[in-house]
């Protein structure tokens, strides 16, 4: 609120100084006012001498010399308003009001008046003022200043209305802005609308508040006036609301999404990287490729995913009303992913057991190809008993006393591709130990060859070993033929021969004996049913 300043009083500031000389005290003298004391005195002794008419002339005449001789200031001594110097290095007095105020010297120097500056309101000097520029007032001695201030108006409040700018979105209805926080105006002040604004369906309330349309695109303008209230209801002033429309930002931009290929109801958001307003509605538009594919209001994609190529799904997002006309459109392209399908290749195994063992073991893994975390499992139809495959690839099973017996099985690929699987066999296979003793005659130091006769029959041969009796191996030169094979000592020999066969100095000496007839034992390991003999 703001109101009109109002004289409602004047003052004026006296300035003194303090004078370098103190002059002489003055002779005491009878002032105006003894003077007329002096003379009554006089009267009243001359009274009873004077007849009754002469007395009342004479008390008449008495009064007027009185009055007479005395000055204004003394006349105006029983109203005045006192005032006193008390700075002996000089100062400012400020005198207020319309009483008549005498000003003392209450120091022990001399003062000096050097200025009377105008304070506050408008003021006047008036008689019997005798405090003037250059008046001297020696201590104790006064002056008078007289103000005559002018008299003070009525209050006439202030009332400024300010421009106003306010934004909404285009084509609100109702919109509303309040005017009144930038102006200055008396409480109880009245605001009313002004013709010549362009919002459409505008009013402004009493109060300041201004209601309009928002055009859908350039601006608009609301003219209000306040008005202060009575008995000041003419002091008005007037102001401009200029509404600018707001039109909102929709960019819907082009997605991808990625699924394996052949799903069913995927679904892809397809707000993240679109521009919109708060309440944007996303819907399904005409176009796309992907099958059974819709848009929720909120900007979810839902489809099928082909077996193979890429598929589509248009869509369109629109701001929320007053401008639902705006909007955008974009296209979400589905890739479907062909999964890689896994090389899982398992090969045909064997294994060579002894006969009739119990819980023999193979691990079938090493010559086969499958992904990590694949699984192996025991499948039908193999003939080994008891058997079993672990999810790792170890074959547990019976060996028979003769022959040979099957383990099928098989490995998948691990999840997804569980259904991709591969079988293969283990073929077990039996071996039997032979064991005989030789003279060590048949190993003499004659440098001839002797011969150990074997089974012609033991065509899978898997360790020989031969043994002198009290404990001592022999060192190489063993061969048997056809086949090469390496000797227990790690010597490989070879011979066309069809037995074992060993050749004194050839590949070392034997073990130096001195009965050639030492027991030799000798053992072998092949197909079962074979025999031993000697040469």
């Amino acid at each position: 609120m703001a109101f009109a300043q109002s004289a409602a009083s004047c003052s004026v500031n006296l300035v003194y100084t303090a004078e370098p000389v103190v002059p002489p005290a003055a002779v005491p003298s009878l002032s105006g006012f003894g003077l007329a004391l002096l003379l009554l005195g006089v009267l009243a002794l001359a009274w009873r001498q004077l007849a009754i008419t002469g007395r009342v002339a004479s008390l008449m005449m008495g009064c007027v010399l009185a009055l007479s001789a005395m000055t204004p200031t003394d006349l105006m001594s029983q109203v005045l308003t006192a005032l006193s110097l008390d700075s002996s290095s000089g100062g400012t007095l400020s005198i207020t009001g319309t009483n008549a105020n005498t000003v003392k010297n209450n120091t022990n120097v001399l003062l000096k008046i050097t200025a009377l500056t105008p304070g506050t309101g408008t003021s006047l000097l008036s008689p019997p003022t005798d405090c003037v520029v250059g008046t001297q007032l020696s201590p104790n001695q006064s002056c008078t200043v007289q103000l005559a201030c002018a008299s003070a108006g009525p209050v006439v409040p202030v009332v400024t209305a300010v421009d106003d700018t306010a934004s909404w979105p285009a084509g609100a209805v109702g919109a509303n802005s309040d005017v009144t926080p930038n102006d200055s105006y008396p409480p109880g002040s009245l605001f009313t609308l002004q013709p010549g604004g362009t919002c459409t369906n505008s009013s402004v309330s009493n109060t300041g508040t201004a209601t309009y349309d928002v055009p859908g695109s350039g601006n608009c303008t609301v003219n209000y006036q306040v008005c202060a209230p009575s008995p000041n209801a003419a002091v008005c002033s007037t102001a401009v609301l200029t509404v600018i429309p707001v039109v909102p930002v929709v960019t819907a931009v082009d997605d991808t999404a990625s699924w394996p290929a052949g799903a069913i109801g995927a679904t892809s958001d397809v707000t993240p990287n679109d521009t919109y307003p708060p309440g944007g509605l996303f819907t399904l538009q005409p176009g796309g490729t992907c099958t059974n594919s819709s848009v929720s209001n909120t900007g979810t994609a839902t489809y099928d995913v082909p077996g193979s190529g890429n598929c589509t799904v248009n869509y369109q997002v629109c701001a929320p009303s007053p401008n639902a006309a705006v909007c955008s459109t974009a296209v979400l392209t589905i890739i479907p992913v062909v999964p890689v399908v896994p090389v899982v290749t398992p090969v045909d195994d064997e294994a060579l057991q002894l006969a009739n063992t119990v819980g023999a073991t193979s691990d079938i893994t090493p010559n086969d190809t499958y992904p990590p975390g694949s699984l192996f499992t025991l499948e039908p139809g193999g003939t080994c008993t008891n058997s079993s495959v672990s999810s790792t690839g170890m074959a547990t099973y019976d060996v028979p006393g003769s022959g040979n017996c099957t383990v099928n099985y098989q490995v998948c690929a691990p999840s997804p591709n569980a259904a991709v699987c591969s079988t293969a066999v283990l073929t077990v296979n039996t071996k039997c130990q032979y064991d005989f003793d030789l003279s060590w005659y048949y190993f003499g130091t004659d440098g001839a060859t002797h011969v150990v006769g074997l089974p012609t029959d033991a065509l899978v041969l898997n360790t020989i070993e031969l043994t002198i009796d009290n404990g001592t191996p022999f060192a190489s030169g063993f061969t048997y033929g056809p086949a090469s094979f390496t000797l227990f000592d790690g010597v490989t020999s070879s011979s066309t021969a069809a037995g074992l066969s060993w050749v004194p100095g050839s590949a070392g000496s034997p073990p130096a004996l001195t009965d050639e007839n030492t027991p030799v034992h000798v053992r072998y390991e092949g197909v079962c049913g074979g025999g031993g003999g000697n040469n």
